[in-house]
């Protein structure tokens, strides 16, 4: 009987703990950008979705002409607001990242912590002549961890 007790607790412990490593409000739920066009000369946004806490952007593309793609993290108060960037690497607020195809990212940025309640990711092709489409998927809220874009 006390090792039936010991066990549950064990497996009631480790459930709690995986139940407070992601806001309960946290949008973690995947939504995919098919043949998405990206700009070669200024940012591609896509549709803004609410965040829940201040975990990282989830972004995974699968499909580029370009290898690599240029992106920034930017955050609303309101799902049609302005959006303002709010990327974050190497301890401050950046113009853009860099994430390669095949790979998946956490986007670091500060959308959370500024207040503002909405993040959408925006796209800049790396061929400054040429726009290109990408496929992939993305989240406002990370449930894991992947490599920090740079």
């Amino acid at each position: 009987m006390k090792m039936k007790k010991r066990i549950l607790t064990v497996v009631l412990s480790g459930m709690l703990m995986l139940a407070l490593a992601i806001p309960a409000s946290a949008s973690t739920k995947d939504t995919y950008i098919t043949n998405f066009k990206v700009s070669a000369t200024g940012y591609s946004p896509i549709s803004g979705r609410k965040k829940g806490g201040p975990t990282s952007v989830y972004l995974y593309i699968t499909d580029a002409k370009n290898s690599k793609v240029r992106l920034r993290a930017e955050g609303s108060g309101s799902l049609d607001g302005k959006y303002t960037n709010y990327t974050w690497s190497s301890g401050g607020v950046v113009s853009y990242v860099t994430c390669a195809v095949n790979k998946k990212y956490s986007i670091q940025s500060v959308i959370n912590e500024r207040g503002k309640k909405y993040a959408r990711l925006a796209f800049n092709s790396t061929n400054v002549v040429l726009s290109e489409k990408i496929s992939g998927e993305w989240s406002p809220d990370s449930s894991g961890s992947y490599t920090v874009a740079k």
